[in-house]
């Protein structure tokens, strides 16, 4: 579900750039009352879009996807804290924890920062 959201939000995104990326990182995990599995996502808005228009295009390409159901965005106001939170649940033993097929990251990029 991951790899089908994303490739549908890339296309959008970068329609005639294909070595373009969107830097990301995604990670899978159970949680809540039903433990279902669910995945979170860091995402840098590209810079030739608004934020604005980078959620519209994220959610548009969630509800595309197969299974794509509840969508919420946030800001991010405390990144070391997120990525703290993000790799909670890691366990080289499952799939939970961070997706490294469909994290994507550039020298430049938040994500890669401590």
């Amino acid at each position: 579900n991951n790899q089908e959201w994303l490739e549908i939000l890339q296309q959008k995104v970068y329609r005639k750039k294909k070595d373009k990326l969107i830097p990301r990182l995604v990670v899978i995990e159970t949680g809540g009352q039903n433990k279902r599995v669910h995945q979170h996502s860091m995402i840098e808005t590209p810079e030739h879009l608004s934020q604005r228009d980078f959620e519209r295009f994220l959610i548009k390409s969630w509800k595309q996807t197969k299974g794509g159901g509840g969508c919420k965005i946030k800001d991010i106001y405390y990144e070391l804290g997120l990525k703290g939170y993000f790799t909670k649940d890691q366990d080289l033993k499952t799939e939970f924890g961070i997706d490294e097929m469909n994290s994507r990251t550039k020298e430049s990029a938040s994500i890669n920062s401590k």
